[in-house]
């Protein structure tokens, strides 16, 4: 049996859900001043480390937007779905933010290449966490996904388990000897 990698699988709510286009628009304005500035072939925006900034500045909308919509729900004690998913991206998006200011500062901030490694990884991240996000509104079509769902899977298959360890009469020891249960 394959087992599917459900890691990529928001991203399939790109299918139903077209309003992606304003998550890119909002990446253009948060890179309008690079932009203008590549097109002045003034690239001296590497030097002082702005992609940095503006990879912290991509990320933490959805950053915030993700621990108070768990805090909201914990405090009205609704269901968060989607639960684990969202933690780890919400500790990466953290620690790509840390990392971002604190690089931003600090002698890695001239190297090109690691600033935009940071910006496509922090776009790349805002997207999968803006769909992340989206799966809660059709929760019905990626409820498999859900952590409750998983887990009942796995409760599943622990009883399936132990009712078959229950139906057995003998095993056998590590000599060759059965041993009747």
């Amino acid at each position: 049996m394959k087992k599917e990698n459900y890691i990529l699988h928001p991203f399939r709510i790109l299918k139903q859900n077209r309003v992606y286009c304003v998550w890119l628009i909002y990446i253009f304005f948060a890179s309008i001043s690079i932009i203008i500035k590549c097109t002045q072939k003034d690239f001296s925006f590497f030097q002082q480390g702005e992609l940095y900034i503006i990879s912290a500045a991509i990320l933490s909308p959805m950053l915030v937007d993700f621990l108070i919509q768990n805090l909201e729900k914990s405090l009205m004690d609704r269901k968060n779905h989607f639960l684990s998913y969202k933690t780890v991206t919400l500790l990466i998006s953290f620690i790509i933010i840390i990392l971002a200011i604190i690089f931003s500062f600090t002698y890695p901030k001239s190297i090109v290449i690691i600033q935009l490694l940071f910006y496509v990884f922090s776009s790349a991240l805002s997207f999968y966490m803006y769909c992340v996000d989206r799966l809660e509104y059709r929760y019905e079509e990626y409820k498999y996904l859900d952590d409750k769902m998983y887990h009942e899977k796995i409760q599943e298959e622990t009883e399936r388990t132990l009712t078959k360890t229950q139906s057995l009469k003998l095993i056998k020891n590590n000599k060759g000897v059965d041993i009747k249960l």
